[in-house]
C-alpha cells in the first residue's frame, strides 16, 4: 500500500532532523500519530473493499493528497525540514506521474504550490522574518518550475504506455492469427504440429500416454459441388464448433487442411481414444446442418493411434492416417485404429453408421 511505505519513510526522515534539533519533538509525535491514523484508515478501507466504490480503486489521489497535507503541517512548524518536504513532494509526483491522469496530477500540483505559498506568507505575517520568507519563496519557485515538468512527463509516459498497450494488443491478435485457422477458429496445422511434438516430450519425460485422432468429413467434395463453397465453409465451421465443445480442456483440436481435422487426446490410452472417437462419430451424425436440408447428414471417418514412447511423433501421425484410410476403405463413417498398437484390439475398424431417419451424403 502506497500510503504505508511512503509515510513510514517520511517519518524516519523527520526523525533524523529531530535528532539534529531541527524538528520539535511534539511535531514529530503529532506527525507519527497522523501517519498511524492514515495507515490504519487506508488499511480498513482496502480490507473492507470500500475502495471499490470509487473509479480509482487504488485511491492514489487521496493517498497523495493526505501525504501532502501532512507534510505541509510539518513544514509550517519546522521550516528547517523543508528539504524533506521538497524531496518527498517530488517523490509524490513521481508516483502520480505513473498512476494519475494529467488533470488529477495538475490539481495536486496546484494544491501543493498554493498551500506552500499560503503557509509561507502566513508564517511571515506571524513572525515577520524576511530572511525565512525569501528562503521559502526560493523553495516555492523551484517547486513551481519542477512540478509542471513532472506533469508533462506524466502525460508523455501515459501516451507511451497507451501506444505500448496498442502494440501488445496487435501482437496478441497476430499470435492468435498464427495459431488459429482463419475459417473455423480452431487451431491450425502449424499449432497442431507443434502440439504433437510437445506431447511427445511430455510423454517421454514420464507423462501419461496420448492418442492422435485424424478426422475426415466423408464426401465433402460433393458438399461443395452440390451447395457451393460458401455453404461448405459454414458446414466446416458448424462441424468444428460442435466437435470442439465435446473435448476436455486438456485436449487439442485443430484443422489440418481442407476437411481434415486432428485431435490430440492427452493422458489417453488407445482404448480411451477409440471410445472418444466412436462417441464423436455418433455425435457428428446427429449435427443438424441447415445448409444441407432436413434429410441430409454429414458423417466422419476417424483414424486413431496411440503414441509409442521413443518413436518420432510423425510416425504416430502416419499410423493414425493409415487407420483413417482403413476406415474410409471399409465404407466410411467408421473408426479405424492402429492394429500394431495392441493385440487385444487387433481386428477390423470399429463401427459404424446408423443412418435411420436421415440420408448420408454418398
Amino acid at each position: 500500500m502506497l500510503a504505508c511505505g511512503y509515510s513510514i519513510l517520511y517519518f524516519f526522515s523527520l526523525a533524523l532532523f529531530y535528532w539534529q534539533g531541527k524538528v520539535p519533538g511534539r511535531i514529530l509525535f503529532h506527525t507519527g500519530l497522523i501517519i498511524l491514523v492514515l495507515i490504519v484508515g487506508f488499511y480498513l478501507v482496502f480490507r473492507f473493499n470500500i475502495n471499490k466504490k470509487f473509479a480509482d480503486q487504488s485511491l492514489t489521489s487521496l493517498q497523495l493528497l493526505t501525504s501532502i497535507i501532512t507534510m505541509q503541517y510539518v513544514i509550517y512548524f519546522a521550516p528547517e525540514a523543508r528539504i524533506v518536504y521538497v524531496m518527498f513532494l517530488l517523490i509524490s509526483f513521481m508516483f502520480g506521474m505513473l498512476r494519475l491522469g494529467t488533470r488529477e496530477l495538475l490539481i495536486l500540483g496546484v494544491f501543493a504550490l498554493l498551500g506552500y505559498l499560503g503557509l509561507s506568507v502566513f508564517r511571515y505575517l506571524s513572525d515577520n522574518n524576511s530572511d525565512l520568507l525569501r528562503m521559502e519563496l526560493l523553495t516555492w519557485f523551484v517547486l513551481a518550475v519542477t512540478l509542471p515538468s513532472f506533469i508533462l512527463m506524466g502525460a508523455r509516459v501515459r501516451k507511451l504506455r497507451s501506444e505500448l498497450r496498442d502494440v501488445n494488443y496487435r501482437l496478441e491478435d497476430s499470435r492468435v492469427l498464427v495459431m488459429r485457422d482463419e475459417l473455423t477458429g480452431v487451431f491450425n496445422r502449424r499449432y497442431i504440429t507443434a502440439a504433437m511434438q510437445n506431447e511427445k516430450i511430455r510423454s517421454d519425460l514420464g507423462g501419461g500416454p496420448f492418442c492422435i485422432c485424424i478426422m475426415d468429413i466423408d464426401h465433402f467434395k460433393k458438399v461443395n459441388d452440390t451447395i457451393g463453397h460458401l455453404a461448405g465453409d459454414e458446414v466446416l465451421k458448424t462441424f468444428a464448433k460442435s466437435v470442439e465443445m465435446s473435448l476436455r480442456e486438456t485436449d487439442i483440436f485443430g484443422r489440418y487442411g481442407g476437411e481434415e481435422f486432428v485431435q490430440i487426446l492427452t493422458n489417453t490410452t488407445l482404448e480411451g481414444g477409440l471410445t472418444h472417437a466412436e462417441r464423436t462419430r455418433n455425435q457428428v451424425e446427429k449435427i443438424l446442418f441447415p445448409q444441407l436440408g432436413p434429410n441430409i447428414k454429414i458423417t466422419v471417418s476417424i483414424g486413431v493411434a496411440q503414441y509409442e514412447k521413443g518413436e518420432p511423433v510423425l510416425h504416430t501421425f502416419a499410423r493414425a492416417d493409415d487407420a483413417l484410410y482403413q476406415a474410409k476403405s471399409a465404407g466410411r463413417n467408421m473408426v479405424g485404429w492402429d492394429k500394431i498398437r495392441s493385440s487385444s484390439n487387433a481386428g477390423t475398424p470399429s463401427i459404424l453408421s446408423k443412418t435411420q431417419g436421415r440420408k448420408a451424403i454418398t
